[in-house]
């Protein structure tokens, strides 16, 4: 039997979500795997299983986003000082370790937090195995610049004090749209990475339904079946700076999914707790953020994704790329987002995406605008098309090699 405390940040519900997908796998794997999931992300995200079971529990400190797309450098830094300081009180250190102790703990997963929550399983015997595309401290260590100069002495303390806490890890069980680890670049030697740094397959949620049920479920119209799809998983309606609501311009043929209502014929709401890969299996196109669940839906549905860079995010560079080599995606800016257009300047990006790798399902073209729609349609209709597989069994029978590891 083997006991797992998967340990899962709650900023945001990306973390969550892959992991989720993983926890499935582990089940599926041995019918005798207990799993613990330690977050304060809702348990509805999570398999509903009488091998899983739930403690609510802060692992790491959440990063402050005023918008979508930004984030409060100082904020985030105040707030990780409250949260690292009480960890080292006593109270701390003995409720983590009774977690330990109460769930019989062989093994901790954990994504992506530094370790605060288990810091007694070392002493224990206990491996520890972090299972991201990045580590907290390089998005800490971004937000240091964000900052004035002359005030980064303490923030470069925390940056170097959660380095530290990561590098304690066993393993690093690296996902795909990965950055640099900064922790293993700087405190494991070059044979540590070799043998502790392993890359895995691609992780996504897979669809549960067919497009034709997830358009009847929502009520929209037979008429509109034979649309093609937008889905906003930015939050629907948008307000821009003036605090004035904006909605996305579509062109003829067209159809919109958000998660707020709009006044328009053609849009359509569906509910805050959906099961979001349907959705994206039932659209052509996505206009959202490059995060990792985004990305790894888009590319293992074979969905074109519309994106806003987000600067501040660290973590976004290796999920663009790795979207770039394997989707089919444009940029749009942030004035551009916030006024619902969809610019022209994108059908540049997608007819010189590179054809040799792509992956198949639904035709995915991009929307770019009214007028080069169809052009986007016929660039992206004349790649060739390979299957990808959804890859959480192989990370979980990868992830059992290591707790048998020598």
């Amino acid at each position: 039997m083997l006991r797992i405390n998967y340990y899962i940040s709650g900023h945001g519900y990306g973390h969550a979500t892959r992991s989720a997908q993983l926890v499935s796998a582990l089940l599926s794997a041995s019918p005798t795997t207990l799993v613990t999931i330690i977050t304060t992300a809702p348990s509805h995200l999570f398999p509903s299983s009488p091998r899983v079971s739930f403690i609510a529990q802060e692992v790491d400190s959440a990063i402050i986003q005023p918008q979508p797309y930004t984030i409060d450098a100082p904020a985030s830094f105040a707030k990780l000082k409250t949260f690292l300081a009480s960890t080292e009180t006593p109270e701390w250190r003995a409720k983590t370790a009774d977690i330990l102790d109460q769930t019989q703990c062989d093994l901790v997963l954990a994504d992506a937090p530094y370790p605060v929550a288990w810091t007694s399983a070392r002493e224990k015997g206990i491996k520890s195995v972090l299972v991201s595309n990045f580590s907290f401290d390089s998005i800490f260590e971004q937000l240091l610049t964000y900052l004035p100069a002359e005030s980064r002495g303490a923030e470069k303390e925390m940056v170097q004090k959660i380095e530290k806490l990561y590098a304690t890890y066993d393993y690093i069980v690296r996902l795909p749209g990965y950055i640099p680890f900064p922790f293993a670049d700087k405190y494991w030697t070059v044979e540590e990475r070799a043998r502790r740094l392993i890359d895995a397959p691609l992780v996504f949620r897979p669809p549960r339904t067919s497009r034709s049920n997830v358009l009847k479920l929502l009520g929209i119209p037979e008429e509109f079946h034979e649309h093609r799809v937008l889905l906003v998983q930015f939050g629907g309606q948008i307000v821009d700076a003036t605090g004035e609501s904006t909605v996305p311009q579509l062109p003829d043929g067209w159809i919109c999914l958000s998660s707020t209502p709009v006044e328009d014929p053609r849009f359509f709401t569906f509910p805050k707790d959906v099961y979001s890969p349907d959705l994206v299996a039932a659209s052509n196109v996505v206009l959202g953020k490059i995060g990792y669940g985004t990305v790894s839906e888009c590319v293992g549905m074979n969905k074109a994704l519309i994106y806003v860079i987000r600067p501040m995010f660290a973590e976004e560079p290796g999920l663009l790329r790795y979207m770039e080599e394997n989707g089919v995606c444009g940029e749009i800016s942030v004035a551009d987002y916030e006024s619902g257009n969809l610019p022209f300047s994108t059908v540049r990006v997608l007819n010189e995406y590179p054809t040799a790798k792509t992956y198949k399902g639904l035709l995915a073209p991009s929307l770019v605008g009214a007028g080069s729609i169809e052009k986007a349609s016929k660039a992206h209709g004349q790649k060739e098309h390979v299957d990808v597989a959804e890859e959480s069994p192989r990370v979980a029978q990868m992830i059992g090699a290591l707790v048998v590891q020598e």
